[in-house]
């Protein structure tokens, strides 16, 4: 904005590249080339002042920059009116009511940018809140299956110990088969919570190296063969040649194992089928059973912490939200596919 010799707006802009141009070109209509100069200066967001030329009376431009707005706002005053004082007071007052209608505008500004760092307060409170009442309940989910299984452990081998004369070699192995169980229950949970704390807190380390995609599936397969109950078929169906991908083998194994074991504990009959498939900028894995499949109300939920649906199978419930961070390090996705009572497949992607 430009204000003329008796306070008239001679020229409002913006500050845009069009707007200085126009700027530019009514400077050098109407005055010499310091008008020109200083309002270039005007719109580069700069505050001064200097000598010029404004229609033939040698002036006095005087011009400050309001940068929160975006605007420049400048005064002429002539040199014969600053020595003559008469009109020079006006332009004073002029500059007075300027910068009082800046400073209220600053407050305005001021105001809202206080409103909005309220409200960004009040969401960062609301987050804080939200994560100690997960906190909380993390606590109190991992307390309770900590419990379970060290219960279970105790209690048999109490009864071990007390009626182990009375109990014949069969009872005993029996016995002695379910604590190990519940003790590799108990080991396996506590390797999922350090896994998850390591991977929430930035420290897990994730290797990116070129791996045969082909080998990690045969490798897992073969390993949890005897998982599988009696009369279902494990297998891997390849359907690609030598395929290699950039990643971790070790934790592209750990999901998929975590994917086929879970199939091997719903899944009574038929068949659990590993498959890859090259879809160009990755390639997918997937597990698919014949098993229990999951409930249109589970399946929202299946990758949430504890969550275990109406289930009875053993687990932690911490596995597959381990497998998804783990999928979502490396840059993959991962998902699932199910029809209840029919069976289920579990698929993550790889990046090549």
């Amino acid at each position: 904005m430009l204000i003329g010799r008796t306070g008239e707006i001679i020229y409002s802009t913006e500050c845009d590249m069009d707007d200085e141009k126009t700027l530019f070109d009514k400077a050098f209509e109407e005055s010499d080339v310091r008008v020109s100069l200083h309002a270039g200066n005007m719109c580069r967001g700069e505050s001064g002042r200097g000598r010029v030329m404004w229609k033939g009376v040698e002036s006095v431009l005087m011009y400050k920059s309001l940068a929160h707005l975006e605007w420049s706002v400048g005064v002429l005053i002539s040199v014969e009116e600053m020595y003559a004082g008469v009109d020079f007071v006006m332009k004073i007052q002029v500059l007075a009511i300027i910068a009082f209608l800046t400073f209220l505008l600053m407050i305005v500004i001021f105001i809202r940018s206080l409103g909005k760092t309220n409200k960004e307060l009040v969401v960062a409170r609301q987050r804080a809140e939200q994560a100690d009442k997960m906190k909380s309940l993390f606590l109190a989910n991992m307390s309770h299956e900590i419990r379970t299984p060290l219960n279970a452990i105790v209690g048999f081998a109490d009864l071990l110990a007390q009626e182990g004369g009375n109990m014949t070699d069969e009872e005993k192995k029996e016995l002695v088969g379910m604590i190990f169980k519940n003790n590799e229950l108990l080991l396996t949970l506590v390797n999922d919570i350090l896994d998850l704390s390591k991977i929430e807190s930035g420290s897990y380390q994730m290797k990116r190296e070129p791996l045969e995609i082909n080998a990690v599936c045969d490798f897992a397969v073969k390993s949890l063969l005897l998982r599988a109950t009696d009369g279902v078929k494990l297998f891997f169906e390849r359907t690609l040649q030598d395929t290699y991908v950039v990643g971790d083998a070790e934790r592209i194994g750990q999901v998929l194992m975590q994917l086929i074991g879970n199939a091997c504990k719903h899944t009574h009959e038929g068949e659990i089928k590993v498959t890859c498939v090259d879809e160009g900028k990755n390639v997918k894995i997937s597990v698919t059973d014949t098993g229990d499949g999951i409930s249109p109300k589970d399946l929202p939920c299946v990758f949430e912490r504890f969550y275990k649906g109406e289930t009875s199978a053993s687990g932690t419930g911490l596995g597959l939200p381990i497998s998804q961070k783990l999928v979502d390090l490396w840059g993959g996705q991962i998902g699932v596919e199910s029809e209840y009572g029919k069976g289920s497949t579990f698929w993550f992607t790889i990046n090549k």
